[in-house]
């Protein structure tokens, strides 16, 4: 790697220790072991990651490659050092079990914005629950060697507030069953089994003393309301897609909510779902629990830059700014941007407490967005406000089927989205959205700080957390 790609051993090392090194073994796609017979199929690239620590990466790079193997590194891998290296972590712990509880219980941490909860495909060593291992004491709840932590749920990067981390496989998959009511009601009929005398082991018993039908999120969201408005108030319910379509992983798109039926709802639960035009729409709902004006003198200095940069680019929108120049203005930290919204239109700050009772990805950005309340500082979703997808009648006008248009990766890199085949695919999807929708995705920039969106409470089982003030309000 050090000698193709012109690289001090040093930094190959460090991107080894990041995650970045991918290897794909026997390289022969369209070749038969012999004459006559199919063509195999391509293996694909598995990560080369084994920690970062000094001795796992000399055991890494000592490993033999196969001949006819290849080797993708990613040689600018994204970094999050600020938000992973360089925080103290205990004081971003919010809850932790009792020593008696470290095999089956948890701690709830503050996440910071920056950081991923996720493995980013350049790094697999800045997120979430490996930040906070190498962050905690390796003595903790008196264990030896290092302090491990294990993913449960996720929060955007741009997001902060609480995330559950389990301090054992067997929590994780408790806290998976407590959050997908599907899980949990086949393993309710699995102890009704047990109970009418089917057999029941330790580990039945152990699930039996922690385990819950409720788990509550409640998050705090932030917006910009222009006097005299309407507020968003009360049950907040809208269709959104079961994955991205248009090959958009931002915005995610929401219908008008109501199309489901309660009665569907009651009887085939909210992630049923319903198939229209080949896309399964399912049931987001989300409910406004209190309303608060967040005044200037209660802001932070953050916050009120933030008011002012999303008062500009609001007001760009109105005076149809050209796209290019709205994305750069939004991905730019130029100081013009917040003085030219300092008086650019009559707005106040509120800030909601939303509660989750389903889990869509960006579902409160989303919905709050569609109902006419973007985030501040969500970049992504400033220019959806107002818009709903127009589920029942897309189909003629915009073939939506293309939004699942057969996508393969490169045959060189592996990637999906690289090579010119990619661009063609993406740029039919495109020209398939309704004209709106295309209009409004072209000012869609992905937020490049952190947006006002905190998980600000979390209860399960026997877990219950409360963050601190968010980062636009003063504590």
């Amino acid at each position: 790697v050090a000698g193709a790609l012109g690289l001090p051993e040093s930094d190959v090392a460090e991107l080894a220790a990041l995650g970045a090194l991918y290897l794909r073994e026997g390289d022969a796609e369209g070749e038969g072991d012999r004459q006559g017979e199919i063509p195999r199929k391509r293996a694909r690239f598995q990560r080369l990651w084994r920690g970062e620590a000094a001795a796992d990466v000399a055991e890494l790079l000592a490993l033999p490659v196969a001949p006819g193997s290849s080797l993708r590194v990613h040689a600018e891998p994204v970094r999050f050092d600020e938000a992973c290296v360089g925080v103290d972590w205990e004081r971003h712990v919010v809850y932790e079990d009792a020593p008696e509880r470290a095999d089956s219980g948890y701690i709830v941490v503050d996440k910071p914005t920056g950081l991923p909860c996720a493995p980013h495909v350049s790094n697999a060593a800045h997120v979430l629950h490996r930040c906070v291992s190498r962050g905690l004491s390796t003595s903790r709840f008196g264990r030896e060697g290092a302090f491990t932590v294990h993913q449960t749920h996720r929060l955007d990067a741009c997001t902060t507030g609480l995330v559950a981390l389990a301090l054992s496989p067997e929590a994780a998959r408790r806290f998976a069953d407590v959050q997908n009511p599907q899980v949990e009601r086949r393993k309710r009929r699995r102890r009704q089994r047990r109970r009418r005398g089917g057999a029941d082991g330790d580990g039945d018993a152990a699930e039996e003393l922690y385990f819950s039908d409720k788990l509550t999120k409640v998050y705090r969201a932030a917006f910009l309301v222009a006097r005299g408005a309407e507020l968003p108030d009360g049950m907040l319910r809208a269709l959104m897609p079961k994955g991205p379509i248009y090959g958009l992983p931002f915005p995610r798109l929401a219908a008008r909510g109501g199309d489901l039926g309660e009665a569907q709802a009651r009887t085939a639960g909210a992630d049923a779902g319903r198939d229209i035009d080949g896309i399964n729409w399912r049931e987001a709902i989300s409910e406004v629990l209190s309303l608060t004006k967040v005044e200037p003198a209660q802001m932070t200095a953050s916050g009120q830059r933030a008011v002012a940069r999303e008062a500009a680019l609001t007001q760009m929108l109105r005076d149809g700014t050209p796209p290019d120049e709205w994305r750069s203005a939004a991905a730019s930290s130029d100081n013009d941007l917040e003085d030219a919204g300092a008086g650019a239109a009559e707005v106040d700050l509120y800030e909601a407490e939303v509660l989750l009772h389903t889990g869509r990805t960006h579902q409160i950005r989303a919905s709050m967005a569609a109902f006419g309340f973007p985030l501040l500082g969500d970049t992504a979703y400033t220019a959806m406000a107002g818009y709903f997808y127009p589920v029942e009648d897309a189909g003629a006008a915009a073939n939506p089927q293309l939004a699942f248009a057969t996508r393969k990766p490169d045959p060189k890199t592996g990637l999906y989205n690289v090579g010119p085949r990619e661009e063609d695919v993406l740029e039919l999807r495109r020209q398939s959205m309704p004209e709106e929708l295309r209009r409004r995705v072209a000012y869609c920039e992905a937020p490049r700080g952190a947006i006002a969106l905190q998980a600000s409470r979390l209860s399960f089982l026997h877990v219950n957390a409360a963050a601190g003030a968010p980062w636009w309000r003063i504590g």
